[in-house]
């Protein structure tokens, strides 16, 4: 039975260019596949007329008779000659990248042929060898025995080549079909294991009976033994030779099952570069091809998709902001490192303002593109509603409730959202079940930010707790997602919390924090190479309180006191602070104050001043006030201009009358108290060129006034 398809009808091309098959080579190879199964089967009989004392062919020990040499070689030339003829075809397709169906016919069918040739031409060589060895002298019990043990060698011999002949030619008669005109013509591979496992019986059979013939005709009463000996070295030889056969298509089986096993692993390189092994003129054979088949279309598919991921990777790029930036006082970097080509993984840097801006990291559940969508998808939600107004936990709570339909119940997304107040120094934080972030102190501190809560996804009517947090210059606010903590080394070896705040702990206030992030990467990815999930992370670093930096930046331009008469009266600057009612937090505030007012009034003396009289200003509103309670805040608002300062200094109080106040019966009682906390407005008065009180929308305020005056 013939089993014939067209590779074509199954979408396989031929592909253009030469045959990537070397015809020397495999001349090189069938040529010494016959001397090679000669040199075997002949040894063998060699070694078996010794065991019976050379009494299979008695004539061919002869000193003098170069016969059975003459008859090897004449062999191996017929061989030769008939595997040159039959092949000619084949080495034309070869040549010329023809189509040619003759030509896989003939590979196909060489095996049989030289099979069925190489049992003639032994019967050929045994009858020639007895009729020169007898001198022409031919007798018809004399030539059973030989005839007989030369079928048995000569089917022997005729096993080996058919079985390693079908090996050599297997990658010709693959390339001619694949490659050429996709066709091919199989023999069902029941085929040639039974002629392989029938001839090999009958070769031992025709042994055993020509032994059998021998010993019948011999009286020597060791000659049992001699033939029992040989019978055995036929068995085992017999037994030898159909374990090779077996051993050899079994290869080509298991070598086509790890091929397909490593085709559907994970990872596992799809290309073409490993063809399956197996032989193309059987079932097998068929199989193989069709595997090729699914090999060529999945290198397609894959080429495609290594395309497609290259592209999203580009717009997914694009997408994110750059690695480094720099909005006011505050240098950001941020590195987003996706396991695959695609990654979940996403974070944004968002400008609300003139001083507000917003920082966002998130982690899709999932990798490749899948996650990769649905960030996208995140990454314009969250640019849309944090345009819209609101707090980070309203912007949460309104994404969670458009996608908690949108994504199901197969995926979850958690997220970290921070608005950063540049003129405060403060930042609004809220997460949705992401990390905890950190805050690394300039003084080399470490604290994490406790924050708890659902991810987006789960339940649409969850509502996000925020924290506000106040940044001092030096400060580094570290977001980063769970691919970095869960990331092994080769020991298996979690990088956990406790690396991170290792290493949160062993950087340097003042080093580059790009510098620092990208060695702190490069160490990872060096020492932890198992983790198989996205890694991201964004560092924060308030380099300069912004109020400093603006009033460098203004005051720049005054560097001597003529230029003061170019200031306009309307031109001034504004900042505010504020504080907890807690006794000691006035002193900061207080410093800065002055250090903003010598900074824009260099030539003037006031800084120790106003240092003073803000900070009893402060805590005459922490006592008085706000009576000392934690939870009540005390603003601070300065506003330097070209000729005059003025300090408001909010309360919660009910607050007083400055007339009052500022009588001289007054003063006078509060000059003569021993207790130096009355001497607060004593103070301000003398230090302030003048001062008043008031309320608005705030709350209750003191206001200093200061005037520029040069020194002397």
């Amino acid at each position: 039975m013939e089993v014939r398809t067209t590779l074509g009808e199954r979408g396989i091309r031929r592909q253009p260019g030469m045959f990537p098959i070397s015809i020397p080579a495999v001349t090189s190879k069938l040529i010494a596949v016959l001397v090679f199964s000669l040199a075997v089967g002949l040894t063998a009989f060699w070694i078996k007329n010794d065991l019976v004392q050379h009494r299979l062919i008695t004539h061919v020990h002869s000193d003098h008779n170069v016969y059975p040499f003459l008859s090897v070689a004449g062999i191996i030339a017929l061989l030769v000659i008939h595997m040159g003829i039959r092949l000619y075809p084949v080495y034309q397709a070869l040549t010329s990248n023809n189509s040619s169906r003759e030509a896989v016919k003939r590979l196909q069918k060489y095996p049989y042929e030289l099979l069925v040739g190489m049992v003639l031409l032994g019967l050929g060589a045994v009858f020639v060898s007895e009729w020169v060895g007898r001198e022409g002298r031919l007798e018809g019990a004399n030539l059973i025995s030989p005839l007989i043990g030369g079928m048995g060698i000569s089917l022997t011999i005729a096993i080996l080549m058919f079985t390693m002949v079908r090996r050599v030619l297997r990658p010709v008669i693959v390339e001619l079909q694949y490659a050429l005109d996709g066709y091919s013509i199989g023999i069902p591979i029941v085929w040639p294991m039974l002629i392989t496992y029938a001839c090999t019986l009958l070769a031992a059979i025709l042994n055993l009976f020509q032994l059998t013939i021998v010993e019948s005709q011999e009286h020597d009463k060791n000659a049992p033994y001699f033939v029992g000996m040989a019978a055995l070295f036929d068995v085992v030889f017999a037994l030898l030779l159909a374990g090779f056969v077996t051993l050899r298509f079994r290869r080509e089986l298991a070598g086509l099952v790890r091929s397909i096993r490593e085709l559907v692993v994970e990872g596992s390189d799809m290309r073409l570069s490993k063809k399956p092994a197996a032989s193309p003129a059987d079932e097998a054979g068929e199989l193989a091809l069709v595997f090729r088949e699914l090999q060529l279309r999945i290198e397609q598919k894959f080429e495609s998709l290594g395309r497609e991921l290259k592209l999203a990777n580009k717009v997914q790029q694009k997408m994110l902001p750059p690695g480094d930036l720099t909005i006011g006082s505050y240098r950001i970097a941020a590195r987003n490192r996706p396991f695959q080509e695609v990654g979940g993984d996403l974070f944004d840097v968002l400008s609300l303002g003139p001083n507000r801006f917003a920082v966002m990291i998130g982690d899709v559940s999932g990798k490749g593109l899948p996650a990769a969508l649905l960030m996208s998808a995140l990454l314009l939600l969250f640019r849309s509603e944090i345009r819209r107004n609101g707090s980070p936990a309203e912007v949460l709570a309104r994404m969670n409730r458009e996608l908690c339909e949108a994504m199901g119940e197969d995926s979850t997304v958690t997220l970290g959202v921070g608005v950063i107040d540049a003129v405060h120094d403060t930042i609004q934080y809220a997460s949705a079940g992401h990390l905890s972030p950190y805050i690394v102190h300039k003084e080399g501190t470490i604290e994490a930010i406790s924050c708890s809560s659902l991810p987006i996804g789960i339940d649409e009517d969850m509502k996000y707790e925020e924290t506000v947090l106040k940044l001092q210059p030096g400060d580094r606010f570290i977001l980063y997602t769970d691919g970095l903590i869960e990331s092994m080394d080769e020991s298996g070896r979690m990088y956990s919390f406790d690396g991170l705040e290792r290493e949160l702990a062993a950087w340097q206030a003042g080093d580059d924090v790009a510098a620092v992030l990208d060695d702190w990467l490069a160490r990872m990815d060096a020492s932890y190479v198992k983790d198989n999930d996205d890694r991201t992370v964004v560092v924060l670093e308030l380099v300069q309180a912004y109020w400093l930096q603006t009033a460098q930046r203004e005051a720049s331009a005054v560097t001597h006191a003529e230029a003061l008469s170019e200031l306009t009266p309307s031109r001034f600057y504004a900042h505010d602070w504020m504080l907890n009612s807690i006794e000691g937090m006035e002193r900061s505030v207080s410093e800065q104050v002055g250090l903003l007012v010598a900074t824009f009034w260099p030539e003037v003396d006031l800084r120790e001043d106003v240092q003073s009289a803000v900070s009893e200003g402060i805590m005459n509103a922490i006592e008085h006030g706000n009576r000392h309670n934690p939870e009540l805040v005390v603003t601070v608002q300065a506003q330097v201009g070209s000729r005059l300062t003025v300090i408001r200094i909010y309360d919660c109080g009910g607050g007083f009358f400055p007339h009052v106040a500022r009588s001289e019966n007054e003063m006078a009682k509060k000059r003569e108290l021993e207790d130096p906390r009355g001497w607060g407005l004593v103070l301000i008065d003398s230090l302030s060129d003048y001062w008043s009180t008031g309320r608005d929308e705030r709350g209750f305020y003191m206001e200093l006034y200061f005037m520029r005056k040069s020194r002397g």
